[in-house]
């Protein structure tokens, strides 16, 4: 697994869970805890992040990456993979994708990504794929430098707000990290 000066790219496991539910609760916008646990206290919230992220690391069709600085979690990167019932071709869908606001480099993100690739690269996915709220214009931008690109797939309801967009990165052929613009 890469290291970053003192950071360190690894697996999760289930004794992770407190330290992925801090990350979300200094990463996620009070929009996003709003919507996912309206009306909860703190406390309640972060116990209910813990218990959500620990069902996804016992969930043996999730891998989970972690970025760590000494016991810190400061990023963290949730794939699972599907077959395409239309092509049969086999994508790793980027679940969750969360990096420490403090991490203001990119690097911590790029170093993440581009052991998400890999490992999609040995589970046989040709792509990435990972649904993002058309607001969310820091994410967007994010995965864009990193390769990403939209391919106009959406979905949700446009009624209550909720519409995602689909943005995708090819894992195929020649491919070793995340595209980077000309002069980076």
């Amino acid at each position: 697994m890469p290291v970053l000066d003192q950071r360190l790219i690894r697996q999760g496991c289930e004794h992770d869970t407190a330290g992925i539910a801090g990350l979300c609760g200094r990463s996620w916008t009070r929009v996003s805890e709003d919507i996912l646990w309206a009306g909860s206290p703190s406390d309640t919230v972060q116990a209910k992040r813990a218990e959500a992220w620990g069902q996804r690391l016992r969930d043996p069709a999730t891998n989970v990456l972690l970025a760590v600085s000494g016991r810190q979690v400061i990023g963290c990167a949730a794939l699972g993979t599907a077959e395409l019932p239309s092509t049969g071709r086999r994508v790793a869908s980027l679940i969750s994708f969360l990096v420490d606001p403090a991490e203001n480099d990119r690097d911590t993100a790029e170093k993440l990504l581009s052991e998400a690739v890999r490992w999609a690269r040995r589970s046989d996915c040709d792509q990435i794929i990972r649904w993002l709220y058309p607001q969310d214009h820091r994410a967007q931008s994010l995965l864009t430098v990193l390769g990403f690109q939209r391919d106009g797939g959406k979905r949700g309801r446009a009624s209550r707000g909720r519409i995602r967009h689909v943005m995708n990165l090819r894992t195929e052929g020649g491919f070793d990290s995340p595209a980077r613009p000309p002069g980076r």
